[in-house]
């Protein structure tokens, strides 16, 4: 019976990588992630000029915490990244700011558009939930950085 080198050993997993294996993402774009939301510049300009700042930001930051996590989720299913990703964060941003849009036509917020990712919700606990939301933002995009980086070559030289 042949005897296992050093080298062999390192290169099998652990007890928790065989339970829990790593996703790889090998060189996915996290550029295009950030690229295709360059349209809501377009609305914040609407929210600044009406002083809606805050609220821009606290459904938008939704739309993208949501989009992240479900990005994030297929991720560890092991989904891969396609460049069409970056879509996901501006469609479910413009979802959440969709009530926005019908206050603009006239009809003011009611309970049901709470189905807007909790628009109504979050409106009433703005000073709270724009932080909140931030830091959620924060995490949620440093994790997306992380597993859209290749993995080092931990092969022996």
């Amino acid at each position: 019976m042949r005897r296992a080198s050093y080298w062999t050993k390192l290169e099998q997993p652990t007890c928790s990588e065989r339970r829990f294996p790593r996703p790889h993402i090998g060189g996915a774009s996290s550029g295009g992630l950030f690229i295709s939301s360059v349209p809501l510049l377009l609305l914040l300009g609407g929210y600044l000029r009406f002083g809606g700042t805050p609220h821009f930001f606290v459904h938008a930051l939704m739309g993208w915490d949501t989009a992240l996590l479900v990005l994030l989720t297929g991720t560890y299913y092991g989904r891969p990244w396609s460049r069409w990703d970056g879509f996901l964060p501006l469609g479910l941003s413009l979802y959440a700011l969709t009530p926005d849009f019908i206050y603009v036509a006239g009809p003011a917020h009611r309970d049901w558009m709470d189905l807007f990712l909790f628009h109504v919700a979050l409106d009433e606990i703005l000073p709270l939930s724009v932080p909140a939301l931030a830091a959620l933002w924060a995490v949620l995009v440093l994790s997306q950085l992380r597993f859209s980086l290749p993995e080092p070559d931990r092969s022996p030289a």
